[in-house]
């Protein structure tokens, strides 16, 4: 089995970079974390069927052999994925733009890059190999840009990001449905207390019991 995961409390960056790997790496499938923040969970209940997510419960006790990890390349952060099978049989390939986390799982090959969102990092990919992508696709993943970027206004978005959202543009992304996606995030102060507080989740097993804990 081969399959694709992000990180806990998937965001739409986290969304749109699981979509692209797909392209990446025919036949691994994508595993949906437990919680989804906001907007992400509109994507993910507009495209439920066509992003055909499988859960943690899915891969339970499965022989994992290989794992692709977008937009995080930190162990702590897909804690509920790697509870579910026999790491040490597996490899591991990461995509990630964070520099700052700490790159600790074992044995991955990292692919990082510079740019505001981890979705650039995909679809530069697919640009260089010249393959097409669907316009569902390309929304999703067109949402994931503009949500981890601040709509193109934060400090970190380079000149990639702005070469990967007109690739996906090209490849019929809805600029309609990128807004309406993001309708939700218009209060910088809340959404920035929300992600930080999301970013702090941790999970634990008690006593049999899964419990989520923030501090």
């Amino acid at each position: 089995m081969k399959i694709i995961i992000g990180h806990s409390s998937m965001d739409p960056d986290c969304i749109g970079s699981m979509v692209l790997a797909r392209y990446l790496y025919p036949g691994y499938l994508p595993v949906k974390s437990r919680l989804m923040r906001p907007v992400a969970r509109n994507i993910y209940n507009l495209y439920k069927s066509r992003l055909d997510f499988l859960t943690t419960a899915d891969i339970k006790g499965r022989d994992v052999e290989a794992v692709v990890v977008v937009d995080t390349r930190s162990m702590g952060r897909v804690k509920e994925f790697l509870e579910c099978f026999d790491t040490e049989k597996a490899s591991f390939e990461v995509w990630d733009h964070h520099g700052q986390e700490p790159s600790d799982i074992p044995g991955a090959v990292l692919r990082r890059g510079e740019c505001g969102a981890n979705t650039t990092l995909l679809a530069l990919e697919l640009m260089r190999r010249g393959t097409p992508i669907v316009p569902d696709d390309a929304t999703i993943a067109l949402t994931g840009i503009y949500a981890d970027t601040g709509n193109f206004t934060h400090g970190d978005v380079t000149k990639e990001d702005f070469e990967a959202a007109r690739f996906l543009l090209e490849q019929g992304a809805s600029l309609r449905l990128v807004k309406n996606f993001l309708a939700g995030l218009k209060e910088e102060y809340q959404t920035g207390l929300f992600h930080e507080f999301l970013s702090r989740l941790i999970f634990e097993n008690i006593n049999g019991h899964s419990v989520i804990l923030c501090y």
